[in-house]
């Protein structure tokens, strides 16, 4: 038996026929090809909807396929090769008969980091390091759908974020410290080009989405934000685009999504969308299309505890605003507003009245400017949350998902995710890239952050809960649980607290307290030794003042991080 296991995985990984990618296949969000899509638009001066993941091969298809390879420069036909090259190379393996095709890749990292201060926390973050090996395993049926789970070795993000981990492979503890909680990113999708100019997308599937290309990670949804099975129906077309998406955050906590998104002359394009968070089964009501959530009053529906949990009761209206504008050639500009909660002026000079507004906003640009052989690459990106963003009047229908792991060293400690950015709310800074690129040879790049943290920054605010019992605490279960204890949750709340109190804490600013000051400078380097195998190194520095909102504590600290892939079959 142990001889035919043997033979079997020998023909599999070697004498497998290699075919080309579905069309239904996804490309998660982090990937390179966002970025390559984006520096060839980038240099054209125009703009399409690339900017949402995951996508399917075939909508990406269809906008690069609009690209003008004649006019770009000699890094933007570098650049357009790859990503061509991406839409017909085949998986390393595929074996079946007909339309249906079983698809194996393989891909193998190696990574090794060190940093000498552990009041710091990593630069190269768990969400950075990669496992030691990756097997994207699928199935196709043509062009008309595709399943698809990322298998992998690798450590759990216990395990990434301990201070003392040194490699990306569990090796104190492979027992206690390796991932069992994969796949992480997993679906199901099919769709097709109704017409030359149409096409749809339907989708089943967890892991990662991003609602725009960020520096810092989407102030309104960022890749950030994981582990969130979701179900999605996309229609697009050369200047407009409809989505729609059930997310589920955790058990009886359910975000519903409407989306559209207009191009203008080639150069303007602005998406508005409007999202309820409700921590209560699924529903019927919210899935109609081009409902208006908020005109539904769902906070009314849901028990009598309105007054107690901040008058609105189970429930989150969030509304996104997107401006984006090639403004010339090399050069796109963008804006995004996101908005949890609005305060009229004669509700917030209310006495009997403490709900805090809840603003975020991100405003950028970037440039892409071919330079002999390559790019001179230029990002700058500043964003803001008010010190209640993402936060409602109780954690179960604020924007945050909160899991534990089966094994690693934190598996009885919950794991919170804010749905936009990580930098979380009561935060303002801003993040600088500056470098230079020769698609498929070698990249430096220089990058600095600068971040005032308030107090209730990160996830500093579910602080307080993690001591609590059990049952005490938001453990992001059922609606049927315990809400937590309330005096301990940030929220203004003059049931639990005084009004005297409530009304001051509506009335922060960010950041609020003792601001926390972080700075970060980093070099990155990668290295294309071919176009299978490249060696990435990243060293930073961070100064950090009033570290952890304490007056006075400075901390500074080194770290480097060092990492090689290698993707298996590729030419």
């Amino acid at each position: 038996m142990r001889k035919i296991l043997s033979v079997l995985v020998v023909f599999f990984v070697f004498e497998g026929f290699s075919a080309a990618r579905s069309a239904q296949e996804l490309v998660p969000a982090g990937s390179w090809v966002y970025d390559a899509m984006a520096s060839l638009n980038i240099e054209h001066g125009k703009m399409d909807f690339s900017f949402r993941a995951p996508m399917t091969i075939q909508e990406i298809r269809y906008y690069f396929d609009k690209i003008d390879s004649s006019a770009l420069s000699e890094a933007g036909k570098v650049q357009y090769k790859r990503l061509l090259d991406f839409f017909e190379e085949g998986h390393k393996v595929s074996f079946g008969a007909g339309l249906l095709k079983l698809n194996l890749d393989f891909e193998a990292n190696l990574e090794a980091y060190y940093k000498t201060n552990d009041e710091i926390g990593w630069v190269y973050d768990r969400y950075k390091k990669k496992p030691f090996f990756l097997i994207p395993f699928g199935l196709s049926l043509g062009d008309y759908c595709a399943i698809e789970m990322d298998l992998n070795l690798g450590a759990s993000k216990g395990t990434r974020m301990q201070n003392d981990n040194y490699f990306n492979l569990p090796l104190a503890d492979v027992a206690h410290d390796f991932d069992l909680n994969f796949p992480s990113n997993v679906y199901g999708c099919t769709g097709a080009m109704i017409t030359e100019n149409t096409g749809f997308t339907f989708r089943l599937g967890m892991g990662e989405t991003s609602f725009n290309r960020s520096l810092s990670g989407s102030v309104a949804e960022s890749e950030y934000f994981t582990g969130s099975a979701y179900g999605c129906l996309s229609i697009f077309s050369p200047n407009f685009r409809y989505e729609f998406r059930i997310n589920q955050f955790n058990p009886d906590k359910f975000m519903y999504t409407h989306e559209l998104s207009a191009i203008f002359f080639e150069k303007l394009q602005f998406t508005a969308r409007e999202s309820l968070v409700v921590f209560a089964p699924l529903e019927l009501r919210y899935m109609v299309p081009l409902s208006i959530y908020h005109g539904l009053s769902p906070w009314r529906d849901y028990g009598t505890d309105d007054e107690t949990m901040g008058g609105e009761s189970h429930t989150c209206d969030y509304m996104l605003l997107k401006l984006e504008w090639a403004a010339c050639k090399s050069l796109r500009v963008y804006g995004v507003m996101a908005m949890d909660q609005f305060q009229a002026p004669n509700e917030s000079s209310d006495s009997n009245d403490s709900t805090p507004n809840g603003f975020g906003f991100q405003a950028g640009a970037e440039s892409y400017i071919p330079a002999g052989k390559g790019y001179v690459h230029l990002w700058l990106e500043g964003t803001y949350t008010q010190p209640y963003m993402y936060i409602k009047g109780s954690p179960n229908w604020s924007l945050c998902r909160v899991y534990y792991e089966n094994v690693s060293p934190t598996r009885n400690t919950p794991i919170y995710e804010w749905l936009g950015t990580p930098w979380g709310p009561d935060t303002v800074g801003g993040e600088l890239l500056a470098g230079y690129e020769v698609p498929e040879k070698w990249s430096l790049s220089f990058g600095y952050v600068f971040k005032a943290c308030g107090e209730y920054s990160g996830t500093k605010v579910f602080d307080p809960l993690k001591n609590l019992d059990k049952d005490e605490r938001y453990d992001g279960k059922t609606s049927s649980n315990v809400q937590g204890n309330l005096d301990k949750w940030a929220y203004p709340n003059g049931d639990v607290m005084s009004e005297k109190e409530a009304k001051k804490r509506q009335k922060f600013s960010t950041p609020h307290g003792t601001a926390e000051l972080y700075n970060r400078f980093s070099v990155r380097g990668m290295y294309y030794i071919n176009t299978a195998w490249t060696v990435t190194v990243q060293p930073s520095f961070v100064v950090v003042f009033n570290s952890g909102n304490t007056k006075g504590n400075t901390e500074t600290g080194f770290e480097i991080a060092c990492s090689t892939n290698y993707k298996f079959g590729k030419k």
